[in-house]
């Protein structure tokens, strides 16, 4: 079986994850980060959500369950 290991879990991670399960990758996927978050959009992190005007879930690459559904 073939495994792919993503080192980062930023935007360009999360995006390299799901595009492999897009195009029918099905072999193990490890997405791997230093955060316990699911992959977040970081710059508007930094404005929106820092100046309580957006919630963290709106800065979600992906809905935490997408990893687990797609086994990333």
């Amino acid at each position: 079986m073939v495994r792919i290991v993503i080192v980062g879990a930023s935007l360009a991670g999360a995006t390299a994850a799901a595009t492999l399960r897009d195009e029918g990758f099905d072999g193990e996927i490890r997405l791997i980060g230093a955060e316990p978050q699911p992959p977040y959009i970081r710059p508007p992190l930094s404005k929106g959500y820092l100046r309580h005007e957006e919630v963290f879930e709106a800065q979600l690459v992906k809905p935490p369950e997408y990893y687990a559904e797609q086994r990333i």
